[in-house]
């Protein structure tokens, strides 16, 4: 039978993450979803949403049942725990759990270190730094969890409660090798037409906040909060640095794409965005507007619904090929404001359906 734990709370919540050693075996398992719990990380290695029993290590039925025992209670109680226990094999091994809370203190995943030691150092080394947030498509708002500005973003204080919009978290972003693809899958959550626990991940190399650099893994689930409720995207990030080192991949480069932008002057009439075909959303400013429009780097500006085809329709021709570059006119505006009149240039970085472009807004008041 598992021991109490012996470790205080308080310990286990004070980590700094370090190197893992190489005999532990360390596992991210996402409880987002309404279904089992599924790993998400392990140790080394992503997995794409699997059974708790198929890991590389310490794959001994007694160890898969108490991961499952010691996952549930980090998921109810939203507090740190320990279990130490003997194997079929007769070996003594610890379970060390923390959570990783959402939004409102809700456990996205539950991160557990496998060890031969009892000291609740081996987890303090091998913690890894992660986020959790929450993808609203009613406002297209991200609220994150505790941990999401501190240990992800670089921010310097942690926000419990912090919200953010896409030009935001997006100019973030070096390279996000799957960003055509998570278009068309938000568009699916945003149509509210994507199936319930629908799952999406992808490697990301970013820069902080602080100016580090940081290779991550992103994995995202489709949730309805309750039955009837349109679905809502839940997502962890965590910090593979250790185990990845920032290197460039192939994908779409922001990196280069906003240093190009950066020898270049910056018009003083217009503003320059990353235009995500699929979801028609400006995921960032290269060049922010200028008044009034300079509100949309930090909000998200409503298109008039009688533009919305407009929008959709040149853009369609765009990811068709058909055409090369668009001009056309669009009214935004603000939560305060009236509608703002604007003009919208849209030429192709990536045609398809799945592509990229780069927008340029010009407020024509």
């Amino acid at each position: 039978m598992a021991e109490q734990p012996t470790t205080s709370r308080t310990a286990l919540e004070a980590t700094q993450p370090e190197a893992i050693d190489a005999g532990d075996s360390w596992l991210l398992i996402e409880t987002m979803g309404t279904g089992t719990p599924t790993v998400v990380f392990d140790t080394d290695k992503p997995k794409r949403f699997t059974s708790i029993s198929r890991r590389q290590r310490f794959t001994d039925s007694t160890i898969t049942v108490g991961l499952v025992g010691i996952v549930d209670e980090v998921r109810r109680d939203g507090q740190p725990a320990h279990r130490r226990f003997a194997t079929n094999t007769n070996d003594t091994l610890s379970l060390f759990a923390a959570p990783i809370l959402g939004p409102d203190s809700v456990v996205f995943a539950v991160q557990v270190l496998i060890t031969g030691t009892d000291d609740p150092g081996a987890f303090l080394a091998g913690r890894r730094k992660c986020g959790a947030f929450v993808w609203d498509p009613t406002d297209q708002v991200t609220y994150h969890g505790p941990t999401m500005e501190s240990e992800i973003m670089g921010v310097d204080e942690s926000v419990p409660h912090a919200q953010r919009v896409s030009p935001e978290v997006f100019s973030l972003f070096d390279e996000f090798p799957r960003i055509n693809e998570l278009g068309a899958w938000t568009s699916e959550v945003l149509a509210d037409e994507v199936e319930d626990d629908s799952t999406f991940y992808s490697d990301l190399l970013m820069t902080g906040v602080d100016g580090v650099q940081r290779s991550a893994f992103m994995t995202f689930k489709a949730v309805r909060p309750a039955p009837g409720e349109r679905s809502i995207m839940r997502g962890l990030v965590h910090d593979v640095t250790d185990i990845r080192p920032p290197m460039p991949a192939a994908g779409f480069n922001a990196a280069l794409v906003r240093s190009a932008f950066g020898m270049t002057e910056a018009p003083t009439d217009a503003g320059i965005g990353h235009l995500n075909f699929p979801t028609r959303i400006i995921l960032e400013w290269f060049h922010a507007p200028p008044a009034p429009l300079d509100r949309w780097t930090r909000e998200n500006a409503e298109i008039h619904p009688d533009d919305r085809s407009v929008l959709d329709k040149n853009v369609d021709e765009l990811a068709a090929g058909a055409v090369d570059e668009v001009t056309f006119d669009l009214r935004v505006r603000f939560a305060d404001t009236d509608w703002i009149p604007t003009q919208a240039n849209v030429r192709a970085a990536l045609p398809g359906d799945l592509g990229q472009g780069l927008v340029k807004i010009t407020p024509l008041t």
